[in-house]
């Protein structure tokens, strides 16, 4: 009895994935030849006080965030905001603490807000946030859209010079995990672990791949190094709101290999703290369906 773990999604073509992958493969060899940055005008050191400003209320958001305080923590982020209407980190802040609140609908618009003005950290976010959700059609289609954007010189880089190499290694894997290149997925995202050990969902991630692979227990180890880190607000790997997201996927993708192994009443536990989490969390209703479904057939029939 297996939990469902791949894609239905008809958008994703073998053809657009392998293109993809195909830039990705240039642009992490990019990264290794970057040159220096230049000298910062007054300007952009004006903007950096700007920007240190509202991270500290960020910080305060976040304080407020890790112990469950979530409407607090809002009001704090757009104390951030208010400073720096451009800091991506706080709206990403309140975003998240929306969702902790089950309020999907503000997600959305914090990402176009952030998508429209051609943020490539708004644009990573909802990449990753599709990918997290399930709706692998969906981030493919936003990635191809970003990878355009970057190409021409369109997108506004972050104060903190952008996305990281570890980012595209990971997304390399998920395109190759679409593809069922289950060996080659893996290697890409060893490659971003080793380039960023505190890359938290890449960690998740090859969990699930060694779910689909059948190597359940070594899923199960991936899974708690992530979900030990979350439970005390440390695990991200790309912004610290992001930890609750990060947890419940972590906690649905352990209860998939729980799930491969038979263990159906562990599994069911963690696809329940899962939906603690968030009460709407796809992935997490559709797998404890699933065995629950399997779990009462098999009582009847007794």
């Amino acid at each position: 009895m297996k939990s469902e773990e791949r894609t239905n999604d008809n958008e994703v073509t073998q053809e657009r994935i392998k293109a993809v992958i195909d830039e990705l493969s240039q642009t992490t060899r990019q990264f290794e030849n970057e040159s220096p940055r230049q000298a910062e005008s007054p300007q952009q050191q004006l903007l950096q006080q700007m920007s240190a400003a509202a991270e500290a209320w960020n910080w305060k958001g976040w304080g407020l965030y890790i112990i469950g305080k979530f409407d607090e923590a809002i009001k704090y982020y757009d104390k951030a905001v208010e400073i720096d209407s451009n800091n991506i980190y706080g709206w990403i802040g309140k975003c998240w603490s929306n969702f902790a609140l089950g309020k999907i609908a503000e997600i959305i618009e914090f990402s176009n807000e952030f998508i429209d003005k051609r943020s490539e950290s708004a644009w990573i976010a909802k990449i990753w946030s599709n990918l997290v959700l399930g709706k692998a059609g969906k981030s493919l289609e936003d990635y191809e859209k970003y990878l355009k954007l970057r190409r021409n010189g369109q997108l506004q880089i972050t104060a903190d010079g952008g996305i990281s190499s570890s980012v595209e290694w990971g997304f390399k894997a998920y395109l190759f995990n679409l593809l069922e290149k289950f060996d080659v997925a893996i290697k890409c995202v060893d490659k971003a672990i080793e380039l960023d050990p505190f890359y938290d969902f890449a960690l998740a991630f090859k969990a699930k791949i060694l779910n689909l692979m059948g190597g359940y227990d070594n899923a199960i180890q991936y899974c708690d190094k992530v979900i030990d880190k979350g439970q005390y607000g440390l695990g991200c790997g790309l912004s610290p709101p992001y930890s609750n997201v990060l947890l419940a996927y972590a906690l649905t993708i352990k209860g998939n290999a729980l799930s491969g192994l038979a263990r159906y009443d562990e599994a069911i536990k963690c696809y329940d703290k899962a939906l603690e989490i968030n009460p709407n969390y796809a992935l997490a209703q559709t797998n404890k369906h699933i065995i629950t479904d399997n779990l009462d057939k098999k009582h009847k029939e007794l």
